[in-house]
């Protein structure tokens, strides 16, 4: 898997979505997951934006609201790719980049404490 890859469950816990964010070169999706590319003619997309767009309550119930199955939810190829997504603007893209960047940041800050509190205990 590469960075920028999204990955979207498709049985199971349907409409779960990830962004890889590190490269993997041996990492393969489960038979549980799609990895979505964007289409070549789509240039003005971009993952974060796609991502968001998967993550957003509207979209994530649709998604939960085709799924079939009464004990396994199974979402079908073809509702993945046969989804309507909102056109992005560039101002629109550039303001989530930066949220998302910021989300990474509060986590990567949030991992470091944790790890100094925990380090901190370990001297008592």
């Amino acid at each position: 898997m590469h960075k920028g890859d999204i990955i979207l469950a498709i049985k199971g816990s349907v409409g779960k979505v990830g962004i890889i964010t590190e490269e993997h070169p041996n990492w393969l999706a489960g038979q549980s997951f799609v990895i979505l590319l964007i289409k070549e003619e789509c240039s003005d997309w971009t993952s974060d934006f796609l991502f968001w767009q998967l993550k957003s309550k509207t979209l994530n119930q649709f998604l939960k609201n085709v799924a079939t199955g009464a004990f396994i939810q199974l979402l079908k190829i073809d509702d993945v790719k046969n989804l309507k997504l909102l056109p992005p603007t560039k101002e629109l893209q550039e303001k989530i980049l930066n949220t998302q960047k910021k989300k990474l940041e509060i986590i990567a800050e949030i991992k470091e404490l944790t790890k100094e509190l925990e380090d901190l205990e370990n001297l008592m």
